[in-house]
């Protein structure tokens, strides 16, 4: 809009001049040519102030890794954490130690609406005291049977080449006063 608006002005400037040169080619070639100079000055101008509005930027980052790990056999805690809510929601319920494991995801299945209940306030303060409720040999008798569902047996991990990468794309832009 800018542009067509100098261009406008500027022809009405010229066109006197061009009016009185009426009979030299010459000279109308030379302001003919002047003004695609300036249109084409002007383009850059209005460019560069649209550009310097908006800022774009990023970083690109690669990187290769190798990992070699042994991981021993262990019992996977967090699985023997939720087997012992489960089995305190069972205890709870019937009085009772269950049979077996699957007896517990099947008692939980059936009743979830009050397991999720049972769960929605329950701290592991709160899970530590109930433990404490069982004789040692009650707690020996409950983890003989969860212990063996939460093995994992030990592995290797051995990858000589990883690669990751990473881009970013940032884009700032200037906010005009009016």
């Amino acid at each position: 809009m800018t542009r067509r608006f100098v261009t406008l002005l500027l022809g009405l400037v010229m066109v006197p001049t061009i009016a009185l040169a009426q009979g030299t080619t010459k000279e109308t070639e030379k302001l003919r040519k002047d003004i695609k100079e300036l249109e084409h000055r002007l383009q850059k101008v209005e460019r560069k102030s649209a550009l310097d509005r908006i800022n774009f930027s990023g970083d690109f980052r690669f990187e290769a890794h190798s990992i070699k790990a042994d991981i021993p056999s262990h019992f996977d805690g967090m699985r023997l954490q939720n087997l012992m809510v489960n089995t305190l929601f069972y205890y709870g319920a019937t009085g009772q130690f269950p049979g077996s494991v699957a007896d517990i995801g099947n008692f939980v299945k059936s009743h979830y609406a009050d397991y999720l209940y049972f769960t929605s306030g329950l701290t592991f303060d709160q899970l530590k005291q109930a433990m404490g409720q069982f004789t040692p040999a009650m707690q020996q008798q409950l983890f003989g049977m969860l212990l063996p569902s939460t093995a994992v047996a030990g592995y290797n991990a051995d990858n000589s080449m990883m690669y990751t990468s990473r881009l970013r794309l940032n884009m700032d832009a200037d906010v005009a006063d009016n």
